[in-house]
């Protein structure tokens, strides 16, 4: 069962990224064209959050959501702030996370990025 994101972090910066994934499965023929047909049939939405000024006691609350889902090992359900709708979905760090690094910006301030795909 997914956990939800914790509400108690501020909402990331307003220039997160969003984009739709839908790749697609590619074939060479032996004549030279491209037989192609999408891997999946639905678009997943991947997003880029990010936090330029979380306190120390906000970080630790991500660092400890993070070591929850085992820091990719598991989902989470998270609310699109700027969704039509304020849409909830299920969610999982991207692939290919193997870190997450917080930069300490100012006296108990850090920054940090996350990468999230739908599930």
């Amino acid at each position: 069962m997914a956990v939800n994101f914790p509400s108690s972090l501020p909402q990331p910066t307003i220039d997160f990224y969003e984009s739709y994934v839908r790749p697609a499965i590619r074939s060479e023929m032996e004549l030279g064209y491209v037989k192609t047909r999408p891997r999946w049939t639905r678009t997943r939405r991947r997003f880029i959050l990010r936090w330029t000024s979380l306190t120390s006691s906000e970080k630790a609350v991500l660092v400890d959501f993070l070591e929850g889902i085992g820091y990719g090992g598991g989902s989470f359900m998270w609310t699109n702030p700027l969704g039509e709708s304020h849409d909830e979905s299920e969610y999982v760090l991207a692939d290919g996370v193997d870190e997450i690094m917080f930069k300490y910006v100012a006296p108990d301030r850090w920054a940090v990025e996350l990468e999230i795909i739908e599930i």
